[in-house]
């Protein structure tokens, strides 16, 4: 049997944690279009695995670590058996993860715009 392939420059990124202990920023490797497979618990980027997992950008397993050990190796070893047995899936879990990056660019500039129109509405300066 042929070994699976992966795409040119892609990665499995595992990111953040497979217990109830936070996690790292899945906009990271979301920005260079790599694999990501992440635990139950994404509770520190609620929002942005909302977006990332309506656009179909991340794989996220269903239990963290202290449920189960047994039952979360075995949901990981499948996806990342789906994930690997399809550089369709591959390309396009790349590209939605960046998708959601390139949607989100220029946020911080938009809240700092909104929140200095409030201090100057508050301050009764507009």
């Amino acid at each position: 049997m042929k070994p699976p392939e992966i795409c040119p420059n892609k990665l499995i990124h595992y990111r953040g944690r497979f217990s109830d202990i936070g996690v790292h920023n899945p906009l990271e490797p979301a920005l260079y279009k790599k694999l990501i497979v992440v635990g139950a618990n994404m509770s520190n980027f609620v929002e942005v695995m909302q977006q990332l997992v309506a656009q179909q950008g991340i794989v996220q397993l269903k239990q963290s670590s202290d449920e189960n050990n047994d039952s979360v190796a075995e949901d990981l070893a499948q996806a990342i058996k789906d994930i690997l047995s399809s550089k369709d899936t591959q390309q396009a879990l790349g590209d939605n993860a960046n998708h959601v990056v390139m949607k989100n660019q220029g946020a911080r500039k938009r809240s700092l715009k909104q929140l200095l129109k409030l201090t100057l509405l508050d301050l009764g300066l507009v």
